[in-house]
């Protein structure tokens, strides 16, 4: 499925609105650009769609999304940081419900105190 609407969601701030904006084809599905990112410290969503086999109860569909932004280092090489989520879906199993509740674990997780804890290795 190709992308074909742009994706607005807001900055850490709380007030800014960042549009992400289908830009190419990549397997399993698509590639979008901030809109205002620039080419110095690009900002990216890859969203892919994995499908399995629908006959086999034990297999799952594979959703991810995964968020990158480039910044050049000391020496002006493009380091990424980046964040994916992946979401593995059975066809047998775990109702609707289960699934939004662990999307809401994940969501409510991810404050910045529990961000920078993770990251300090404070977990």
């Amino acid at each position: 499925m190709a992308a074909t609407s742009d994706i607005s969601l807001l900055a850490h701030d709380g007030t800014t609105t960042i549009v992400f904006t289908p830009s190419v084809a990549v397997a399993n599905g698509s590639e979008y650009a901030d809109t205002v990112s620039t080419a110095a410290s690009p900002r990216r969503l890859v969203v892919k769609h994995i499908p399995s086999d629908a006959g086999n109860l034990s297999s799952s569909d594979v959703h991810s999304l995964s968020f990158s932004h480039y910044v050049a280092d000391s020496v002006g090489v493009l380091r990424p940081a980046t964040v994916t989520l992946t979401l593995r879906v059975p066809h047998a199993g775990p109702t609707a419900n289960d699934r939004l509740d662990l999307v809401a674990f994940a969501k409510n997780f991810l404050t910045d105190a529990n961000v920078t804890k993770l990251l300090i290795g404070g977990f």
